[in-house]
């Protein structure tokens, strides 16, 4: 149902899965690799439903799925390091972290954005995105962008994202809402 990739040190692909079966697969991919490939390992507990969304920064893996929890895995020892599990009241179906900050974001099936502290994951705030489910967030240095099934693209300034302080909601502005 998702993947992501990232670029290993030993000039390997990481990709990870999530699927309808409730697991979150890892394949480590050589360079010259083609067709298809087993997986090298099945993180372990599984979600309680199917995973719709992933997302890596360094080390550690964010999981979100279909049971309301998100999942924070060490990809390092390949262990699960906390979950929460009612991060949000519906499906977790988006994540993306905020570059340059400790700072991952939720999106749910309900239209909620959340936004979490990476090290110690503890909500720092949540915000209304849309009225339908948020499908896809992505980050830039200044902005943060979600898509939603309302059929909009929202835009929204990041500088209001602050390491340890206490998410203002006042703080996130709602910059532009384009049709698409």
């Amino acid at each position: 149902m998702c993947l992501t990739v990232e670029r290993m040190a030993t000039r390997h692909d990481l990709v990870i899965t999530g699927s309808k079966d409730h697991y979150v697969k890892k394949f480590e991919i050589a360079e010259s690799t083609l067709g298809n490939v087993g997986p090298t390992h099945n993180f372990e507990p599984p979600h309680y439903d199917g995973i719709e969304s992933l997302a890596i920064h360094a080390d550690i893996l964010f999981s979100g799925s279909r049971d309301n929890g998100i999942k924070k895995w060490d990809l390092e020892r390949q262990e699960q390091i906390q979950q929460i599990p009612n991060a949000h009241k519906d499906w977790v179906c988006a994540l993306a972290f905020v570059p340059g900050r400790d700072l991952l974001l939720s999106g749910c099936r309900g239209g909620m954005l959340k936004v979490w502290n990476i090290d110690n994951f503890t909500p720092l705030g949540e915000i209304r995105g849309h009225d339908s489910p948020i499908n896809a967030i992505c980050t830039n240095s200044s902005r943060i962008f979600t898509a939603s099934s309302d059929c909009t693209v929202k835009t929204w300034s990041s500088k209001g994202l602050t390491n340890g302080h206490t998410l203002d909601i006042k703080d996130i502005n709602q910059e532009l809402s384009d049709s698409i």
